[in-house]
């Protein structure tokens, strides 16, 4: 189904206003309205795009895939910040600073 370019550029924007309209309803501050965009990134690429999120980052470019030795690498870089995110959720300290935010 091709649209043309008025119709793209209407839906982007109406997208862009959702995205102001959550900021200002729910009272959101900058950490919390930056998170939210990430959600409505992808529903916006997998639904209104119709495209595979990979075409976010690289126009053209092929699905991004990690090879064993590397998701064993990115895993072992994971480890600190999710001990860190329990530990402070666990003594009740946890805020988006603990997110490094």
């Amino acid at each position: 189904m091709p649209t043309t370019l008025p119709i793209r550029y209407a839906i982007v924007a109406l997208f862009v206003a959702v995205y102001i309209t959550f900021g200002f309803v729910f009272n959101l501050n900058a950490q919390e309205y930056l998170l939210l965009g990430i959600p409505l990134t992808v529903l916006f690429q997998v639904f209104i795009a119709k495209q595979p999120l990979h075409k976010l980052w690289v126009r053209g470019g092929e699905k991004f895939t990690l090879s064993p030795m590397a998701w064993l690498i990115a895993f072992s870089f994971m480890i600190w910040p999710a001990y860190k995110i329990i530990h402070s959720l666990e003594e009740g300290t946890f805020t988006f600073v603990s997110l490094g935010l």
